[in-house]
């Protein structure tokens, strides 16, 4: 069992937004998927968002871009928690038939039902960008493309 009593004595207000990541292509993994239904007024209905886990750096990031000050100093920056998505839009198909056999599954003569469960466990490289919130002017970071290895 998980115990949250450290976490609950920690101080409320003092903890720090995690440090964008560097922009560079990182190894990752398909975790999961699940289908998104749209909000009202979107010009789609519904999305397959892709949750990607990142697996390794990219090879020119230097070592201190690998390092994060929190409240016990200096610690590296664990990709294993760092939670991106991917998603691809219903009236976008096509897009979504190139990344399927960029990452060297078959879908010929198949449907998306049976293709999508295969997606689970692939090996990927995510080009990660970064940019500029509008509303609070922080750097946050978001998923360019996904390609498969064999691509």
């Amino acid at each position: 069992m998980v115990d949250f009593s450290k976490l609950l004595k920690a101080p409320a207000g003092a903890a720090k937004a995690p440090k964008a990541l560097p922009v560079g292509d990182y190894h990752g993994i398909i975790k999961r998927w699940n289908i998104v239904e749209a909000p009202q007024g979107k010009d789609y209905s519904s999305m397959i968002r892709f949750q990607l886990g990142l697996t390794g750096w990219p090879d020119d990031i230097d070592e201190e871009d690998k390092l994060q000050e929190t409240a016990h100093g200096q610690e590296p920056l664990d990709l294993s928690k760092r939670q991106l998505s991917k998603d691809f839009y219903d009236h976008r198909l096509d897009l979504f038939d190139l990344f399927l056999r960029e990452l060297g599954l078959s879908i010929e003569g198949r449907t998306y039902e049976e293709v999508l469960p295969e997606t689970v466990g692939c090996q990927v490289i995510v080009a990660v960008r970064q940019y500029i919130n509008q509303r609070t002017g922080e750097t946050g970071n978001q998923v360019d493309t996904v390609k498969g290895l064999e691509s």
